[in-house]
């Protein structure tokens, strides 16, 4: 007779909420540690400009080293942990919660070898990288940083090398799918775990594909099951029984908050479920591995069913949970009925900032992509990147050379500025296909003026110093557009110097990593790269009594996720998109204003 074993979902539930309270307070640890070395080196911040520091000194390879044992401590909890409980719930096992995560904490031993350091840093940033499977849930978002894969787009070869790379590394994800199985329940050693694990995918590559895809099948259907329930249908409901009163605004907060709290409950039992299905795969596989080539498929099959069978319910008390946290819902929504449309608001304040002048919509960094990103497209401006020329004036131009957008060869230390306006932008775009002009500085102040754009100045490259932030603002100053500029840059210092000696200059320092005390940085704005523009870090950042700038935000869903958390700018490619999202953000009817924040919510957490 087979054996039947319910999991209540309740107890994967509390699982996760332990492990993730023990993984809170190890992180925060690390976290005290690393920024009290940071403060013995003078630095109360860690931004993308400091990390050639990092390697410079002792503290800064101790930060890195923290900062590995972080990914490394997830993995143990996030991915070990999960698998074990599996394993535990699948066989019956009678392990406490508490012996599962001490077990999950002593396999830490097993990955001493450099292929355990590899397969940590694959799981924590190369698989969500490539989309080989769950991670961890400190980098589940993970992905390749916008501005640099504009520079993979650029040039073919490169694009083709990074596509063939991305599908290797999925290809070794998949193949390897068993590895954390074999390490932590056969406590293998990471390096003695590759062979077991690749011959569990060969010896069972249609059935291991099939049953895979059948497992993100039923998880993509159980998301989407709880989004049409929790806020679909009762908002359709909401809707046609009519707007703008107290009522409906109560119940839109009242279902948005369920809602919310129905999705992160199903987003935190999608992971253990995941891994319960690949357990039973590896379960499977490997008891046909371990009867040899001899055994026959009714034998396997014989063995594989003496296993108990775990079906994974809600049971009642995971239901008496619910209820109650409903009730409580639906209490404290009406005190904050008066503060809907603070809550879900309507007018995005966001300024839609071009990318290169007009983002893909007219030549790069052209005095004629100004007016047309403002005027035409709609933009609130654009955003600019200059460099000093050899008779010390200053173009505009993004790449190290002329030769991707003129067809020249030259750097623009190797030519004058009226050498340099003789070129001609080329001109993939939309403006008559005529070619662009090169521009200077004055120029664009000049057009800025004439239009009322808002010009983000980027100091850019190797002749950005002091003397360029310098002229570049006594510049704007004598144009009678400063009030227009927000000058911007990667290199921290020269807006220090900037901001310390003309405070009516409007900075923003421009980066990709951010830690620490965002205090100390005296800038006006933090141009914070998508992928750590986190609500803790522009909650953090707002704090510190600063604007956010969000760059480079290209893709739809990263337009309305900041548009709709309401950051100053918003700096994109798809200029034409944006501007409209912006602005008819305005006229949504209130479902859709609703559903909207709801899904940049989401997004964002």
């Amino acid at each position: 007779m087979e054996k039947k074993n319910r999991v209540s979902f309740l107890k994967f539930l509390i699982f996760e909420l332990v492990t993730m309270i023990i993984l809170v307070l190890i992180s925060k640890l690390l976290e005290s540690i690393a920024g009290g070395l940071l403060y013995t080196t003078g630095h109360k911040a860690l931004t993308s400009g400091d990390i050639p520091f990092l390697f410079t000194c002792w503290q800064g390879w101790v930060i890195i080293i923290i900062s590995f044992f972080v990914l490394l401590f997830y993995t143990l909890f996030d991915v070990n942990a999960v698998i074990i409980m599996s394993d535990n719930e699948l066989n019956n096992k009678g392990k406490s919660m508490w012996a599962v995560i001490k077990e999950a904490f002593a396999s830490i031993r097993f990955f001493g070898h450099p292929t355990g350091v590899f397969l940590v840093i694959y799981i924590s940033l190369l698989a969500p990288l490539c989309g080989a499977g769950a991670g961890i849930s400190l980098t589940e978002g993970f992905a390749m940083p916008d501005f640099i894969m504009l520079v993979i787009r650029k040039n073919t070869l490169i694009y083709v090398f990074y596509i063939i790379g991305m599908i290797a590394l999925l290809i070794f994800g998949i193949v390897h799918t068993f590895i954390f199985h074999v390490i932590v329940l056969e406590k293998k050693k990471s390096k003695d775990a590759f062979p077991k694990a690749l011959n569990l995918f060969k010896h069972n590559v249609g059935p291991f594909l099939g049953n895979y895809i059948l497992i993100i099948l039923k998880i993509a259907l159980i998301l989407a099951i709880v989004f049409v329930c929790a806020f679909i249908i009762p908002f359709a409901i909401i809707s046609a029984t009519g707007n703008g009163t107290d009522v409906a605004h109560y119940f839109y907060i009242a279902f948005s908050v369920a809602g919310l709290v129905a999705v992160s409950v199903a987003y935190m039992l999608i992971k253990p479920i995941f891994i319960l299905d690949v357990t039973k795969l590896y379960r499977r596989f490997n008891t046909k591995e371990e009867m040899g080539p001899e055994a026959s498929k009714e034998d396997v099959k014989r063995a594989v069913a003496a296993f108990p069978t775990v079906k994974v319910t809600p049971g009642k008390g995971f239901w008496i949970v619910m209820a109650i946290a409903l009730g409580v819902v639906f209490i404290i929504s009406g005190p904050m009925t008066p503060y809907f449309d603070k809550l879900f608001t309507r007018q995005a304040s966001t300024k839609v900032i071009a990318h290169r002048g007009a983002g893909d919509l007219a030549p790069e960094n052209s005095v004629e992509s100004i007016g047309y990103a403002k005027v035409t497209l709609g933009a609130a401006g654009s955003e600019i990147d200059v460099q000093r020329t050899a008779d010390g004036k200053y173009v505009i131009n993004h790449d190290a050379t002329f030769q991707r957008t003129c067809g020249v060869d030259k750097t623009p230390a190797d030519v004058t500025l009226a050498e340099a306006k003789e070129f001609k932008i080329r001109n993939d775009a939309q403006i008559g296909g005529a070619p662009g002009t090169v521009a200077s500085l004055e120029d664009i102040y000049d057009e800025a003026k004439k239009c009322g754009a808002i010009i983000l100045v980027e100091l850019k490259g190797v002749s950005a110093d002091d003397k360029m932030a310098e002229d570049a603002y006594q510049m704007a100053k004598e144009k009678g557009v400063l009030d227009q500029c927000v000058f911007f840059s990667l290199k921290y210092d020269i807006l220090d110097k900037l901001e310390t000696n003309h405070p009516d200059a409007k900075t923003s320092y421009c980066c990709f990593v951010l830690e620490g005390d965002f205090s100390s940085l005296n800038v006006d704005i933090l141009g914070l790269e998508e992928q750590i523009a986190t609500p803790e870090n522009i909650s953090k950042t707002l704090d510190a009594g600063k604007e956010v700038a969000v760059w480079t935000c290209n893709s739809l869903n990263s337009i309305m996720k900041f548009a709709s958390y309401d950051v100053s700018y918003v700096i994109t490619d798809n200029v034409k998109v944006a501007a409209d999202y912006v602005k008819l953000m305005g006229s949504d009817s209130e479902a859709v204003t609703v559903l909207r924040g709801l899904c940049s919510l989401l997004n964002l957490l």
